[in-house]
């Protein structure tokens, strides 16, 4: 959380860009524009290898994204008016060095697996 309070006016940035279709990091997450409907609010698994992530690690992780999320709209207002006027996604990816592979992501509370894991 105090990360996420010294990265408040990043933050802000951040809600202006998605504003205009950009996207920016903050921290541990990045706030993207999926489409003109939703706000895409992604993380990156701790994992060294995508192959030892298992279901219930990603859905940790995910759900982690979630929280972090739910705390930055607790002291950022301009995100949560973005937030209010579109549909968010939380995504979990895998940066394996020269990219990001999408794991999983949830909208609407519906998971959707992109990679296919150990149960």
């Amino acid at each position: 959380m105090k990360e996420t309070l010294d990265n408040l006016s990043r933050i802000k940035t951040a809600a202006e860009f998605v504003r205009d279709g950009m996207s920016l990091s903050v921290g541990e997450v990045i706030f993207y524009c999926g489409d003109a409907q939703t706000l895409g609010i992604g993380g990156w698994s701790r994992s060294p290898a995508l192959e030892i992530i298992t279901q219930q690690s990603a859905l940790k992780e995910l759900l982690e994204i979630i929280n972090l999320y739910n705390d930055i709209l607790e002291i950022c207002p301009r995100l949560l008016d973005l937030a209010e006027k579109k549909q968010v996604m939380f995504s979990l990816g895998f940066d394996y060095g020269m990219g990001t592979i999408r794991i999983c992501s949830m909208k609407n509370g519906i998971v959707t697996w992109d990679v296919n894991l150990k149960s």
